[in-house]
């Protein structure tokens, strides 16, 4: 397996910072605990559409596909509480059950490189992936996702298709449910924001470094990814509940 090179709210971040960029929506973000309760990591809404609910998961890439997939294919583990088991999952399917839009947002790619470039190009949306929780877990197995570029199954004992969007399809189902009238609703910055904002102060303090780990940077490249981090956090600042 490759292993994904950034972590899950660094790449929840650029994507929150692109979706407000292109739409006018208010957005809360719960924190980590709060998260496993809610179902989702961030909820958009607008002031006169439903919210949508997105649950960000990054990937491990299979080094050889497995059979009856294509390379690339890619995996990513759904969240088990050791005493609630897989209460995240299960809200989400729940919420999707009640008629609002509640997604897995999966980035089909594990190095930071693509993840930069696709965020500073304004194409991370276009380009990732979405599933449907279509089903409930009512037992306390393993349960993983696999997917290619056409195919995706939740795995378990046995294996079950996943229902997908692909980016182009996520965006269509914006333009038709007019977001582009979404209001900005600004808020206050309060204890829990402050706590996610911490977090990605935290995946920045190693930016740098896993940078020159994984590609080689040159000087005006490292001075747009300076200048792109502090325009990202007043962003933050401006639109997190």
């Amino acid at each position: 397996m490759f292993q994904s090179e950034f972590s899950e709210r660094l790449f929840e971040f650029f994507y929150n910072h692109e979706f407000l960029n292109t739409y006018d929506v208010h957005i809360y973000v719960p924190s980590q605990n709060r998260e496993g309760l809610s179902g989702y990591d961030a909820k958009l809404k607008g002031r006169k559409t439903k919210a949508i609910l997105l649950q960000f998961k990054i990937v491990n890439q299979y080094e050889r596909a497995p059979h009856l997939y294509t390379s690339p294919a890619f995996k990513f583990e759904l969240l088990k509480h050791k005493v609630k088991g897989y209460r995240q999952h299960n809200q989400l399917f729940k919420i999707g059950k009640k008629g609002l839009l509640a997604l897995y947002v999966v980035p089909p790619f594990v190095d930071y490189k693509t993840l930069y470039t696709k965020s500073y190009k304004s194409k991370l949306l276009l380009d990732c992936n979405y599933y449907y929780p279509t089903h409930k877990i009512v037992d306390n197995k393993y349960h993983y996702v696999t997917f290619d570029s056409s195919n995706a199954d939740l795995h378990s004992k046995e294996s079950r298709s996943l229902r997908s969007l692909t980016g182009e399809d996520f965006l269509g189902v914006l333009t038709n449910s007019q977001f582009e009238d979404w209001q900005i609703t600004i808020s206050k910055l309060n204890d829990l924001s402050l706590e996610y904002y911490n977090q990605i102060i935290d995946d920045y303090s190693n930016l740098e470094y896993k940078s020159q780990e994984n590609f080689s940077l040159d000087k005006q490249s490292k001075i747009r990814i300076n200048n792109y981090m502090a325009e990202n956090h007043l962003v933050l600042l401006s639109f997190i509940e």
